[in-house]
């Protein structure tokens, strides 16, 4: 603000909307280290039936994962682009399903799939309870898990993928 032609200057210091604030104090958490992380992914047919999975997931009574991402369809290919393992994402993910899952196929290739990765963490009775609940809530919004090693390096990517996006959206060609 300005009153009578000077500027009021504690506005550049004081409120989350001061530009040039400094930071006095601050409080640190320190949470013990989980007993034990572990990773699961899910493929679920279109990102309304993911928004409802992960709807259901966070309004749970139990215990929740440490970390739950939806990817569209769209990060999910350019996931499996960028996968430099020797192993294919989406093979894996096939061979594993169509051995159990013949409709899954059909899946697999829908342009409207999507990808959730989980990452629980906790006691191991947590995340056991943890991975029950997110089976149940899966199979009830018909998904697929496609297991750990899968689910690991989905998370992984989603840093990744944030990344480049974020590189391309700066240079414009995204």
């Amino acid at each position: 603000r300005e009153s009578r032609g000077i500027a009021n200057l504690s506005s550049l210091f004081l409120g989350s909307e001061g530009c040039l604030g400094i930071i006095v104090s601050a409080f640190v958490r320190i949470w013990p280290l989980p007993e034990v992380s572990e990773y699961e992914s899910v493929l679920l047919p279109d990102f309304n039936a993911g928004l409802h999975f992960v709807r259901n997931l966070a309004k749970s009574n139990s215990s929740l994962p440490a970390s739950v991402r939806l990817l569209d369809n769209a990060h999910f290919r350019l996931g499996q682009a960028l996968k430099a393992d020797d192993f294919s994402f989406l093979e894996s993910i096939g061979k594993l399903a169509m051995s159990v899952f013949p409709s899954f196929r059909a899946l697999l290739s829908s342009p409207d799939v999507v990808c959730a990765t989980i990452v629980f963490e906790g006691s191991i009775a947590q995340v056991k309870e943890q991975k029950k609940l997110v089976k149940q809530i899966a199979k009830h919004c018909g998904g697929f898990l496609c297991g750990s090693r899968v689910g690991r390096s989905g998370y992984e990517l989603t840093f990744a993928i944030a990344y480049l996006r974020d590189f391309g959206l700066s240079y414009n060609f995204l």
